[in-house]
């Protein structure tokens, strides 16, 4: 719904059908759809980043048994962060503090304190050693 008038985008015949809408309000429907499809492809990526360690079997021997876990996690996360800055990319054709807007950058900070974490954890290891 925009400016009080009913507007939505037909996925059957590829086309928007609209009631009074300008070609921006049909432009901004489908931005918006792109926006939660994008957002739908991030959070299955996320969650199943989660899921991938506890349900994949650890392989390997030794110092690197479960290693396999720790890769497939990372790399769950770099796939899931391509959605996130592809859904802040599309976030930023929306006004600024809007709740769309808003919500588009959420991905993209649950990317950033991920690289954060690590990172901090990596340099806690580095220097306990000393």
């Amino acid at each position: 719904m925009l400016n009080g008038r009913i507007c939505h985008v037909s996925l059957v015949e590829g086309h928007s059908i609209c009631d009074g809408c300008t070609m921006e309000e049909q432009k901004s429907q489908a931005t918006l759809l792109l926006l939660m499809a994008m957002l739908a492809f991030w959070a299955a990526a996320w969650g199943y980043s989660f899921v991938f360690v506890f349900l994949a079997e650890a392989q390997g021997d030794g110092f690197t048994r479960g290693l396999n876990r720790i890769t497939g996690f990372l790399g769950w996360q770099g796939v899931a962060g391509m959605f996130a800055f592809a859904c802040w990319g599309i976030g930023r054709g929306f006004p600024t503090n809007s709740g769309i807007r808003r919500t588009s950058a959420l991905p993209l900070g649950l990317v950033l304190a991920l690289v954060v974490v690590v990172l901090a954890r990596i340099s806690w290891s580095w220097i306990s050693q000393f």
